[in-house]
């Protein structure tokens, strides 16, 4: 991931377009969805293995939740996790932006590699047997009971009850040898925030990795 991403720095926006009518066919359609070959390095995850909490905060239409749901993507597809946890402020923001946006998980894969949604059970699948689990940050009392080996978290931020989801998402997260999450927020100064980042008085984490993103990419495939 990093050397494909350090090639795709190399080659300047324009010098990039004009490469990939080089290649044959079916390259350019492999590189489209290889995601390091497109995303900025702030939009990768840390290289480094001392992490448990990847805490990425940005703008409207910095590529947060392209970030994130890359990021279950690639932990999906590779087995690198198994059981993993998707919790937004309400259900509805989990479908409608992490998983049926045009960022989601629904819109990014491969055709074969694209996970089905079981409705009645609020989960994806992929063909590999890897779930992802829905929650609401409204109702905090649903992670009770779950085990996770990932998750991915959006807009802490606005959640309303962010301290109780937010304990009882970490007491499940628990699988495997290293469990790890990613959070995608618009910055604003709440408790947990400052909490997660050190700050005003509150001890720093060293688990936490933080990772502010920049501008937009306009090259970035659909």
């Amino acid at each position: 991931m990093p050397s494909l991403n350090a090639v795709s720095i190399a080659l300047r926006k324009t010098w990039k377009k004009k490469w990939l009518t080089l290649l044959p066919p079916d390259l350019v359609v492999h590189l489209t969805h290889e995601w390091p070959f497109w995303a900025r390095p702030d939009q990768l995850a840390p290289q480094h293995e001392d992490w448990f909490t990847w805490l990425v905060l940005g703008g409207r239409g910095a590529g947060k939740t392209r970030t994130g749901a890359e990021w279950v993507r690639g932990l999906a597809e590779t087995g690198a996790a198994s059981r993993i946890a998707l919790v937004g402020e309400t259900y509805q923001d989990v479908r409608e932006v992490m998983i049926d946006g045009e960022s989601g998980l629904m819109a990014i894969p491969r055709a074969k590699w694209r996970p089905s949604y079981e409705a009645s059970r609020r989960r994806l699948v992929w063909p590999n047997g890897a779930t992802a689990q829905c929650f609401s940050a409204e109702d905090p009392e649903g992670l009770r009971g779950y085990q996770f080996d990932a998750a991915w978290s959006d807009e802490l931020c606005k959640w309303r009850y962010a301290d109780t989801a937010w304990s009882n998402l970490q007491l499940g997260l628990r699988l495997g040898d290293r469990p790890r999450q990613v959070v995608t927020t618009t910055p604003r100064p709440t408790v947990l925030i400052k909490r997660l980042m050190g700050c005003q008085g509150h001890e720093s984490d060293p688990r936490v990795h933080l990772g502010e993103q920049g501008e937009p990419r306009r090259d970035v495939p659909q």
